[in-house]
């Protein structure tokens, strides 16, 4: 299929000359090949990207890796025009939206600098994190494992790992459920991939009238 020509005086063409300019991706977490293989290696750590709904409203997406946890951060950012701009993520209105769990940040852009686009200086953010109980956090299990390794009393290791092997036989002879062994053997590392469809997923919820 041959790519779709587009007149320069189209709203087609008008819309791609500004997502070209919004869309940047940066790469800003060297540690992250300490955390091990993963399809982090080869992800950036931030994008930025306009999502178009109802015609000509722009909602600025920005997905971010947390630099020390790992996972992602999405935010979905609406212009002074819009009725939900200022709101507040307690808001009834946006608890309703349907996210990574839930919406759990509201406000302006933490890394704007970062971005260094003064355009977006009006825009109003709603925000997820993909860092929950059955999510994959690879710098936070590279970090707990090297708190393991340089623990400063070994016999208090020692004795501490007794006690939670003899929990575990515990848990086993009762028939109950282990949350810990539940959680490493069904946890799940949430790709850039999936932070941007839930992004894109919020915005059209986000484009509704009052």
């Amino acid at each position: 299929m041959g790519r779709k020509n587009l007149k320069h005086d189209s709203v087609e063409f008008a819309k791609m000359k500004i997502a070209k300019s919004f869309y940047r991706e940066l790469y800003w977490v060297p540690g992250k090949r300490l955390w091990g293989k993963g399809p982090w290696i080869h992800e950036p750590d931030l994008v930025q990207w306009l999502e178009w709904k109802g015609g000509w409203a722009q909602y600025l997406c920005v997905t971010c890796r947390n630099e020390v946890t790992g996972v992602w951060l999405g935010y979905v950012g609406i212009p002074k025009c819009h009725w939900m701009h200022g709101l507040d993520r307690h808001d009834e209105v946006i608890q309703s939206i349907l996210s990574h769990y839930e919406i759990n940040y509201s406000g302006r852009f933490a890394a704007d600098d970062i971005r260094g686009d003064d355009r977006a200086a009006d825009y109003w953010y709603f925000g997820f994190d993909c860092g929950h109980g059955f999510d994959y956090s690879p710098g936070e299990e590279y970090r707990l494992k090297e708190m393991e390794k340089q623990m400063v009393f070994p016999v208090f290791g020692d004795v501490f790992g007794g006690i939670t092997k003899s929990m575990d036989v515990l848990v086993q002879r009762m028939g109950l459920v282990n949350f810990e062994t539940l959680r490493t053997k069904y946890q799940t590392y949430k790709t850039l991939d999936y932070a941007k469809s839930v992004c894109g997923t919020i915005a059209r919820q986000l484009d509704l009238p009052k």
